[in-house]
């Protein structure tokens, strides 16, 4: 973010845990709750361009495994879920995770179906989420709300004892940009949104995908971490983890070892 007039989810989220003494999963428990039921419109705090329930719900199937939720391509394939008892009876779970069924593919997600998963996304608790995985983190941040949103949502709830929304976010405050994804690089060949849906195929997105990293890696050593192109990759391409994998390690062999060698190093930007 490079102004103050928008301000990541989990910015304000540590903010308001401070000025109410609440924990801070709370807090995001209950911005991801009003961005779930649209009552609080969400942003990029890079380029301010706004963020879908779609977009996000792409980024939780693609991280898979989270500690409160379970993504199905079909109710069939939704588990029972079995405890043995003491006395050998059975006890069957049917609240601990929440089972969200959503097609495939992407491109074939409705607005029926992001409805429904929405729904069941605005009763969870932030700490459903796999905040420990690198691609939820960035995905927190890259989450934003603009002031005049989030004032006009905060003053109409009566969550916690509230202090001004000026206190949370003061009207001087520039956000630092320092833990922020940055941009892809200006001479990267990037095809648009518009044309990668176009291809109509996973494996011609795994291809498009697998040129686009290998243009960045021509163009110079990472700036910022796999996860981070991961991110980008889901909005640009209909690609999953696996896909994306590929692709990363197919650009990794098309450009040579020289030019790979900075995008294989182990840590953030690995």
């Amino acid at each position: 973010m490079a102004s103050n007039d928008k301000l990541s989810f989990w910015e304000i989220a540590k903010r308001w845990a401070r000025e109410t003494d609440e924990p801070i999963d709370a807090m995001m428990t209950d911005l991801l709750g009003a961005f779930w039921n649209g009552e609080l419109p969400a942003i990029r705090s890079d380029n301010g361009a706004p963020i879908s329930r779609g977009w996000v719900l792409k980024v939780l199937v693609s991280v898979g495994s989270h500690p409160g939720m379970a993504f199905h391509t079909c109710l069939e394939a939704i588990p029972e879920r079995k405890q043995g008892l003491p006395d050998g009876g059975v006890a069957v779970d049917l609240v601990t995770l929440a089972d969200i069924v959503l097609p495939a593919s992407s491109e074939r997600w409705t607005d029926a179906d992001i409805g429904r998963a929405s729904e069941i996304l605005a009763r969870r608790s932030a700490s459903d989420y796999a905040t420990h995985h690198s691609a939820i983190q960035i995905m927190l941040m890259l989450m934003a709300v603009s002031r005049r949103d989030f004032a006009g949502w905060y003053l109409n709830q009566n969550l916690y004892p509230r202090p001004h929304p000026d206190v949370i976010w003061p009207p001087a405050l520039i956000p630092s940009n320092s833990d922020l994804p940055k941009p892809v690089p200006s001479g990267a060949a990037v095809d648009s949104p518009a044309e990668a849906v176009k291809s109509g195929s996973t494996v011609a997105a795994e291809t498009k995908c697998a040129a686009w990293l290998a243009a960045l890696m021509q163009a110079g050593p990472p700036g910022k971490a796999k996860a981070a192109y991961q991110l980008e990759a889901l909005d640009k391409f209909p690609v999953g983890s696996r896909a994306f994998a590929r692709a990363w390690d197919k650009a990794k062999s098309d450009v040579g070892a020289a030019l790979a060698a900075p995008w294989q190093k182990p840590g953030r930007k690995s």
